[in-house]
């Protein structure tokens, strides 16, 4: 967003709050058709200041597209040396790769491959090379490249060495930009190109801007042949799909680098047929001089020979296959645990342990041994503070208190068959019985000081603490919400704002007219039906305003109006009660009914009509998507305590409006808002020992250690190979006691 989208932006909210509080204080004094006159210009205000202050980009649509490429380029290649920096790819020199010709049975035809014409003389493919060979064997493929390996080969630190190389030759405004993206994420049922739209803007600070068509840019950007696709994990799609995916990368028509495990691809090529024009190739394992160049550089000093006497035993051997633990270390991960544990672990471990044939009688042996000793050995190294300076390992209590924790979100994630570590989702492994109980005991508490408070009795106090703690614990017993941030721009897409805005209009008029017709008749209770049918109303207008919009991510329409009906009659039940216990007069004008319908329309339409999903926009990492969201939350929790004073003070007078406005809207954003949630949850997980007290701080500390690695706005551990062994680990006796009171998450 650029200054002139901001100082829009500014304008525009800041006329909304000043139409708000106008309508709060002349409210007695204006007519229905005034307020919603008030109401509605302060709508057009959000919908016409950004617009008119900027927001349409100057520059012709060629120009931005490749502007926005070279940009993109710039950012990639900082993740890229980034992520070599995080797992001391580089220090010392890396293991070199080499690769191979893949056999027959798993490689298209030549000619489709050189993307020659018939009659034409071939040119064989290099069938061996090294890794900073690997981007001239993509630029002899006329369709792309599949690189295989075993696990723990290195395909994924090839992939980045891939990217790396092809930006630092790159040409700006000509050349395509290589980004990786973790696929297994990806549904083939999805179209290619439409999944990498997404995962772009998820994971890069792609702008959402428009041609004259309506073409974003992001899709403009893959279309026109801008990106690369580095496709990272072809063996981590579920089983049943490698086949339909294949399928799918090959009607999508991209050039693109895959990597997978052998057995995975292979088995998906005999299912079906190769990727059509695509060279393959396989990863080699390490040689015993690979080992001898590498490790002794890895020591802490030049008189350290740490690896001097292993290495002589394990070069008797003569070739790494011949011996169990050259077995183990003939991949790039075993090697890199290693180093960890041996190198920079404590001073008493000693790789000599390594060729014990009585303790490790097998390979597998090794490698179990390599991973369990890795999280140990990460935690007892010392870390360089910011400021340069060194902290000290931590004690031997707190490395055990950080293996448990990690184990307890590996056996978490394995059980969910899921590899993204996503902050917002920690609160559904609190069993759900927890759950209620963390919101329905507060909200009990808060609504029964409440009902005392405003109602100056003890029967008061009851109805509110009962109403608001079972409120609270139902909320509690849902699963947590997608994090959602707000996007202040209007310009590109003011017909899908003033369609979120119009729903939630038309639901509050919905919901004044039906509400003054209700409790004239039936009296406040009957307020909690009316206010359901006039947010089923919204709600609904408001998902199938989402299906039109191409930035939005829309849920069945159906569930939109069920929610509707759900918090509808919630919201409307606890008004309804408190007037009734206030003994607020049910003769209460059609216009007033009508006036409070529209306030609190607004308000909801609001945090709609300004809500970026979490795929499209910046997501870089996952402090930044808390970050948002709690921003977020916040502006929810300050428009719906606005709507909802506004209903009070009209009702039961300013006093009350001033204590149970605010408090409204804080519950209603803690309980439906990913950061409301995590912020009370969280410290049921470390109340219980599941997690340490500052979450955030272990999860940065363990990404820091190389522990775990960041995929846009999730962690992941290092390797899946890491996560099976943690997972591997036996629960603690706390976590099994609070297993056994209840479900463990949903």
């Amino acid at each position: 967003m650029n200054r002139r989208q901001k100082l829009g932006a500014v304008t525009g909210s800041s006329a909304v709050i000043v139409a708000m509080a106008a309508t709060w204080v002349f409210f007695d004094l204006a007519s229905a058709a005034e307020v919603a006159g008030v109401v509605g210009a302060a709508a057009a205000v959000v919908v016409v200041g950004p617009t008119l202050f900027g927001g349409v980009p100057d520059l012709p649509w060629q120009t931005t597209v490749v502007r926005e490429a070279d940009a993109l380029a710039r950012k990639v290649l900082a993740h890229a040396q980034d992520q070599e920096r995080h797992h001391q790819v580089e220090t010392p020199e890396p293991l070199e790769l080499l690769w191979r010709a893949a056999s027959e049975d798993l490689v298209d035809h030549l000619a489709n491959i050189r993307g020659s014409e018939p009659g034409i003389e071939l040119v064989p493919l290099e069938v061996e090379g090294r890794q900073r060979d690997i981007a001239a064997l993509y630029d002899g493929a006329s369709g792309g490249l599949v690189v295989l390996g075993g696990p723990g080969a290195g395909k994924t630190v090839l992939a980045y060495q891939f990217v790396h190389g092809k930006l630092l030759t790159r040409t700006e405004g000509r050349d395509p930009v290589p980004v990786v993206f973790g696929i297994h994420g990806w549904d083939p049922q999805t179209d290619l190109r439409k999944w990498l739209a997404g995962e772009l803007l998820r994971e890069y600070s792609v702008p959402e801007v428009h041609d004259s068509n309506g073409t974003a840019l992001v899709t403009a950007l893959i279309n026109d042949g801008w990106i690369l696709p580095v496709l990272d994990g072809f063996d981590e799609i579920a089983d049943g799909l490698y086949r339909e995916a294949l399928d799918g990368m090959d009607d999508s028509g991209l050039p693109f680098v895959l990597t997978s495990r052998i057995t995975e691809y292979s088995a998906a090529v005999h299912a079906g047929r190769a990727l059509r024009r695509a060279a393959v190739v396989v990863i080699s394992e390490l040689t015993l001089d690979d080992l001898v160049k590498y490790l002794p550089r890895t020591a802490r000093t030049a008189a350290d020979k740490t690896w001097d006497a292993f290495l002589v035993r394990l070069s008797a051997y003569g070739r790494l296959e011949d011996s169990i633990a050259g077995q183990a270390l003939s991949v790039p991960l075993m090697v890199s645990l290693a180093r960890a544990v041996y190198t920079h672990g404590p001073a008493s471990n000693d790789p000599m342990e390594l060729l014990d044939a009585a303790r490790f009688p097998t390979a597998d042996d090794i490698r179990a041994h390599l991973l369990r000793s890795f999280v140990p050995a990460v935690y007892a190294k010392q870390q360089t503070r910011p400021n340069g300076g060194e902290r000290r390992p931590p004690p031997a209590w707190r490395i055990k208190k950080a293996q448990e924790a990690l184990a307890y979100i590996a056996r978490r994630q394995t059980s969910r068959g899921d590899t993204d570590i996503a902050w917002w989702r920690f609160g559904d492994a609190v069993p759900r019985r927890y759950r209620a109980a963390a919101f329905g005991c507060p909200g009990a508490i808060a609504g029964a000081a409440e009902g005392w408070f405003l109602l100056h009795r003890l029967t008061g106090a009851l109805a509110g603490g009962t109403l608001v703690g079972v409120l609270g614990a139902l909320l509690g017993l849902s699963r947590g919400p997608m994090p959602a941030r707000l996007q202040f721009r209007v310009a590109g897409r003011a017909k899908h704002t003033v369609a979120q805005i119009a729903s939630g209009l038309l639901g509050g008029i919905v919901v004044g007219l039906a509400g003054w017709f209700a409790v004239r008749t039936w009296g406040w209770l009957a307020l909690g039906p009316a206010a359901a049918l006039g947010n089923a109303v919204g709600n609904g207008l408001s998902g199938w305003a989402h299906v039109k919009d191409p930035e939005a991510d829309p849920k069945p329409i159906h569930r939109d109006v069920l929610y509707g009906v759900c918090g509808g009659f919630a919201g409307g039940t606890v008004i309804g009660v408190y007037s009734r216990m206030a003994h607020v007069h049910t003769g209460v004008s059609r216009a007033s009914m009508l006036a409070l319908g529209l306030a609190v329309g607004l308000g909801f339409s609001l945090t709609t009509a300004l809500l970026a999903p979490t795929r499209a926009k910046t997501v870089v990492t996952p402090t930044e998507l808390l970050g948002s969201n709690r921003v977020y939350t916040i502006f929810q929790a300050v428009t719906y305590g606005v709507a909802f004073s506004i209903v009070v003070d009209v009702l039961t007078g300013l006093k009350n409006a001033i204590i149970l406005g605010p408090v409204i809207g804080v519950a209603f954003t803690l309980v439906a808002c990913a950061w409301g949630r995590w912020i009370v949850l969280r410290f049921w997980l470390s109340a219980f020992g599941r997690l340490p007290w500052p979450v955030w701080r272990f999860l940065a500390d363990a990404y820091d250690r190389g522990v775990l690695r960041q995929a846009g706005a999730v962690f992941q551990f290092r390797h899946d190979l890491l996560q099976k062994e943690l997972a591997a680990t036996p629960p603690t006796d706390t976590e099994r006691l609070t297993n056994r009171a209840g479900a463990d998450g949903d």
